[in-house]
C-alpha cells in the first residue's frame, strides 16, 4: 500500500488514530446507553465492550504518539490491541450469522432485516478496520521503524 485513499500513509495513519478514538468513544457510549435501558441484557458481552471500548482509547493515543514521536514500540502496541479487537469483530459477527441460521424459521421479519443489517454493518466495519491495519502497517514499514515491541 503507497497511498491511503486521496492522502499520503503518514495522513492516513493519523486519521486511522482518529478513528480508533472515536471508535472507542462510540463503543463506551453505546454501551453505558444500553446500561441505563436494559441492565440485565448480556452483560458479560457489555463489559468486555466496555473494556475494548477503553483499550481502543488507549491504543489510538498510543497511534499518534508513535506517529509524532516515530516509535516503532508505540504503534506496534497500538497494532496488537486493534488486531486483537478486530478478531474479536470477526467472531462476533460469525457468532450472529450461526444464530441467525440457526433460529431464521421462527423469527419475525423485523428481527430478520435488523440481523442483516447488524451483519453487513459490522462486516463493512471490519473492512475498514482490516484497512487501518494495513495503512498503518504500511507507512511503519516504508518509514524504516521496526514493528517490534520493545519492552
Amino acid at each position: 500500500m503507497r497511498t491511503c485513499g486521496p492522502c499520503s500513509l503518514k495522513t492516513g495513519s493519523y486519521l486511522v488514530s482518529v478513528y480508533t478514538f472515536i471508535l472507542g468513544i462510540l463503543l463506551l457510549g453505546f454501551n453505558i446507553w444500553g446500561w441505563t435501558y436494559a441492565p440485565q441484557y448480556m452483560a458479560w458481552s457489555r463489559i468486555v465492550a466496555v473494556i475494548f471500548g477503553v483499550s481502543l482509547i488507549i491504543a489510538a493515543i498510543f497511534l499518534f504518539m508513535g506517529l509524532n514521536r516515530n516509535s516503532g514500540s508505540l504503534i506496534s502496541a497500538w497494532f496488537m490491541i486493534f488486531l486483537v479487537y478486530v478478531v474479536v469483530q470477526i467472531a462476533a459477527v460469525i457468532w450472529r450469522i450461526i444464530d441467525y441460521a440457526m433460529y431464521y424459521d421462527g423469527i419475525p421479519a423485523e428481527i430478520v432485516r435488523a440481523y442483516l443489517a447488524d451483519i453487513i454493518i459490522f462486516a463493512i466495519l471490519i473492512l475498514v478496520n482490516i484497512w487501518s491495519l494495513m495503512a498503518v502497517k504500511s507507512y511503519r514499514n516504508g518509514s524504516g521503524a521496526s514493528m517490534n515491541v520493545v519492552v
